[in-house]
């Protein structure tokens, strides 16, 4: 169960970035801020004819050639290859022999029939009757700019935020903003953030450059974003957003009952925040508690972040928001085979009530916690048989035993005659569950068939009884795909 939390929160950072042009100030001289903005992205802007046979959906296909009939900017050659870019909404259906007034960027080339040909990366297409008003602008945005515009802005995650949520920010006004250049060029400047947290450089000369928000004490920017701006032409504009996270740090370790670490094991850090509190949590005692009803549903309510335990037993969590927090074992995921151990709360609690409740503080470090996990469960094998009434089940047929505390899937052994072994763990209350789908080859099939069997819900013991599933055909109906002709 490996911690994939890093790359998804990386891969939602890069959609921030290139999403983010509506959300800065306007261009100098320039009210309209996301067309300025492809202006700043784009290598070449360009009036070009589609010279690719027939109907083109960039869905479907990969590059598009063009034939240069006007040069705005960066497009010397006559012809252009145009392959699907970071904006597949904003380069849609084109047609042979039509116009288009084109955003591109990239610096690659290919060679057909000896024949050097530029591959650019498409921002965004326009048909050329409905573009006038920008290609018209652009003729004298070109020609007239001084310089480009550098702007962005620099925001904070929210107290009691969602750990995993990068969007989840509120504006940090005043902050000082600097521009310097990194390689000889004689432009250095700064500003302060406004009410909205946004800042903006004018008339920045071509270079390299780094931008830096001074921030206050406690704070620091969230690690994967970089501070380095290329301005590449004297005119567009470049967008530069900035998140300030706490500089907080909890660190500990597991060890099992000999007192050895516990390595590839799973974390997880509980919010209590207040927005999620009332929904989930309920009075225990002295303590509080994840209410009974529903117990899967709720689970999936709450957002933990993870860290995987090293060689020495060691994990950390960084850059929490302020707030409450519990420390946690197998909560939101079920013992398994990689993790077998019950669910066990920060310093020794089976139960939430239990759990200590601790405070995170701007700029708090904590390395202190020590889980010792006592008892490790014993996987208990499950065995049984899958029919399909006068035939073999099907070669793609899935066995899998549900948990249902978690709604988690453990994907078990079938052989060819339909024999399964699944493990599990005592005391767990589990479903089994085969399924067998089969769809057609073709863009217009209607139906998918589909084999389906479970058993009766039960709580494993010791000593489990001998599970027969019989597969049952049912037709789910799809939704008609259209093909399109080339």
């Amino acid at each position: 169960m490996k911690n994939k939390f890093p790359l998804l929160i990386f891969s939602l950072a890069l959609l921030f970035l290139l999403g983010s042009f509506s959300q800065v100030s306007a261009c100098q001289n320039f009210d309209d801020s996301e067309l300025c903005g492809k202006i700043g992205l784009a290598d070449a802007i360009f009036v070009g004819e589609v010279k690719s046979p027939k109907f083109i959906n960039r869905n479907y296909y990969d590059e598009v050639v063009f034939e240069v009939k006007e040069n705005i900017f960066g497009a010397d050659e006559e012809t252009f290859s145009i392959q699907w870019g970071i904006s597949n909404d904003k380069c849609g259906y084109l047609e042979s022999g039509k116009n288009y007034l084109i955003f591109a960027r990239g610096d690659v080339a290919i060679y057909r029939n000896n024949v050097k040909i530029p591959v650019k990366e498409c921002i965004q297409i326009e048909v050329i009757e409905e573009s006038q008003a920008n290609l018209e602008f652009l003729r004298n945005f070109v020609k007239n700019s001084t310089g480009a515009s550098v702007s962005g802005n620099v925001h904070r995650q929210k107290d009691f935020g969602n750990i995993n949520n990068i969007f989840d920010n509120q504006s940090m006004p005043g902050i000082k903003v600097k521009i310097s250049s990194t390689n000889g060029e004689n432009f250095n400047s700064e500003t302060v953030t406004d009410s909205n947290g946004e800042y903006e450089f004018k008339n920045v000369p071509i270079g390299n450059y780094k931008i830096s928000p001074l921030l206050p004490d406690f704070w620091e920017l969230r690690p994967f974003m970089t501070d380095k701006v290329s301005v590449k032409k004297n005119f567009g504009c470049l967008f530069k957003n900035f998140v300030a996270e706490n500089a907080s740090e909890i660190s500990g370790k597991i060890l099992d009952a000999d007192g050895n670490p516990l390595d590839d094991l799973t974390v997880e850090i509980i919010p209590l925040d207040k927005e999620l509190k009332p929904q989930v949590w309920e009075k225990s005692g002295s303590g509080i508690a994840l209410k009974k009803s529903k117990q899967a549903k709720m689970l999936e309510k709450i957002v933990t972040q993870n860290s995987l335990t090293n060689e020495k037993g060691e994990f950390s969590f960084y850059n929490l928001p302020v707030g409450k927090y519990v420390l946690a074992v197998n909560f939101k995921y079920a013992p398994n085979l990689d993790s077998p151990y019950p669910t066990l709360f920060y310093p020794d609690s089976k139960t939430f009530s239990g759990a200590q409740i601790f405070d995170i503080e701007l700029g708090k470090k904590v390395d202190n916690f020590v889980f010792r996990l006592s008892q490790r469960l014993e996987p208990v094998e499950i065995m049984g048989k899958v029919i399909l009434k006068n035939n073999k089940i099907p070669e793609n047929t899935q066995i899998s035993l549900k948990d249902l505390t978690t709604n988690q899937h453990f994907e078990g052994e079938l052989s060819a005659d339909g024999n399964f072994t699944l493990k599990g763990f005592e005391g767990r209350k589990y479903q089994i569950i085969a399924q067998s789908y089969w769809t057609s080859d073709t863009l217009n099939s209607e139906r998918i068939n589909d084999f389906y069997a479970d058993s009766s819900i039960f709580v494993l013991k010791r000593k489990p009884s001998f599970y027969t599933l019989n597969l049952k055909e049912r037709q789910l109906k799809t939704e008609k795909i259209e093909a399109l002709d080339e």
